[in-house]
């Protein structure tokens, strides 16, 4: 199985989080239903776009009335637009600007039922993958957000400390030393493991926990998570560039995801040539050889 690149030309690691509809023509609405209030009723999203903006009406079936709600545009090149995040009641804001190389802008947000509003969760910036300059993975960037910033509010926003954020992942990352052991846990790990979770591991990388990030990447690979196994590798490669097995995996991610083969003969043939200075020859598996001539 090999992933066609096509398909990540824009927002390249989003693509499996996002229920992302056909674009609106104009004076069209839309309407996003879930239970995002959490009460176990629907609840209803309705959106349309104007020339730099979102309207955004949401009627929330637990309070039984509709808030209004006006996305302006985030940047000049922005094309805005809003899904809902998949698998979660959650509400995503796309500022990003299209085509490759260019700038993201993901705002995700949920339903604070104490205060009855929507609240920033989580705010992604970065930019866009680039594959004729061989930026075949975004630039991305994780941040959680604290308070609670409303939908349409940017900026002045407060996060939650590195510090926190390190021990959670770590702690995470503490039972990937059990998948050799436990199929069944490393399957539901890597089933329930989202592309932001991955973005969040390879944006907190430390000596500490890097053979456990590396591990969880070669799994992800088992697992045919190929680009995401692979973004996860390359961050792994550019911060630490003596992890020679590191390089071996990312070689095989780039190989099963198309339009990468020159990267992946690339990454190989530099994982061999390393592991020949090691003295360890007799050690690179036959497809190395095979792959990069």
């Amino acid at each position: 199985m090999t992933i066609n690149f096509n398909l990540y030309f824009f927002r390249a690691a989003f693509i499996f989080l996002y229920v992302v509809a056909a674009p609106l023509a104009w004076g069209e609405s839309r309407v996003i239903e879930a239970d995002f209030d959490g009460d176990g009723k629907i609840d209803k999203a309705t959106y349309s776009y104007g020339n730099s903006d979102i309207h955004l009406d949401y009627y929330s079936s637990k309070i039984k009335r509709t808030k209004k709600y006006e996305i302006l545009k985030i940047d000049e090149c922005s094309s805005m637009q809003l899904y809902k995040l998949k698998n979660e009641p959650q509400l995503v804001v796309d500022g990003s600007c299209s085509g490759q190389g260019g700038q993201i802008y993901l705002y995700i947000y949920a339903w604070n039922s104490s205060i009855d509003e929507w609240c920033l969760k989580r705010e992604i910036t970065g930019e866009n993958a680039d594959l004729p300059s061989g930026k075949i993975f975004p630039s991305e960037s994780v941040s959680r957000v604290t308070a609670c910033s409303r939908i349409g509010e940017y900026g002045n926003f407060s996060y939650v400390a590195k510090s926190d954020i390190d021990s959670e992942i770590d702690k995470r990352l503490s039972v990937v030393g059990n998948f050799k052991i436990n199929e069944n846990l490393r399957r539901e790990f890597i089933g329930n493991l989202t592309d932001i979770d991955v973005i969040e591991i390879a944006n907190h990388l430390e000596n500490k926990n890097v053979q456990a990030a590396n591990d969880l990447a070669f799994y992800m690979l088992d697992s045919a998570r190929y680009y995401s196994a692979g973004q996860l590798l390359y961050q792994i490669v550019m911060s630490y560039p003596d992890r020679v097995v590191a390089k071996l995996n990312l070689a095989d991610a780039y190989w099963n995801i198309e339009g990468a083969k020159d990267l992946a003969k690339k990454m190989y043939k530099e994982y061999a040539e390393q592991m020949k200075r090691l003295g360890k020859s007799s050690k690179i598996p036959d497809r190395v050889s095979e792959r990069y001539k």
